[in-house]
């Protein structure tokens, strides 16, 4: 997400840039929910909300930092989300085949936003059409952008209880 041009994103229009944060932020929340419901930790579930939301393994890999996550949880966390990807490449176009419009910009944003790594998103784009593949591929570099400000907005999480501790002292009266 670094070294991605934040030009890139003046390039999408705000309501599309919109959409995309409200899926991040929705990826979050259903993952977190579901983790909670299967009594998953919230590292684990934090790492594979990630994986989905952002970018396939490289966000897992730096949220596994944030966390200081075991290297089994971490790996587990992987293969989760690249399974879950493997299974979007074909049902991605599939779905835009039968049950949308083909329309190629919507196609395009549907599998960009939708799909966990960059390799996952190109395949399926671009088995589709090159129009679709290179909207698609516009998009899942928006969703890379926000890796910085997810792994900011997780340090916070994790650490707001030691910074509470550390500033709110309990002094009796």
């Amino acid at each position: 997400g670094v070294q991605l041009d934040l030009t890139l994103l003046m390039q999408i229009n705000p309501i599309s840039l919109a959409v995309i944060t409200i899926t991040i932020l929705m990826t979050f929340v259903v993952t977190l929910l579901l983790a909670r419901w299967l009594k998953i930790s919230a590292a684990e579930s934090c790492l594979v909300a990630s994986g989905q939301a952002i970018c396939g393994s490289a966000a897992i890999m730096a949220t596994s930092k944030v966390w200081s996550a075991e290297q089994v949880k971490v790996g587990l966390a992987i293969a989760v989300v690249n399974f879950l990807g493997f299974l979007g490449v074909f049902i991605m176009p599939w779905l835009i085949a039968h049950v949308t419009t083909n329309h190629d910009i919507a196609s395009g944003f549907l599998i960009g936003n939708s799909l966990q790594s960059m390799g996952h998103v190109v395949a399926a784009g671009f088995y589709v059409n090159d129009a679709v593949g290179h909207g698609a591929v516009l998009i899942k570099m928006c969703r890379i952008l926000f890796l910085i400000p997810t792994l900011l907005l997780l340090v916070f999480w994790v650490n707001k209880p030691k910074l509470q501790s550390k500033y709110h002292t309990n002094k009796s009266p």
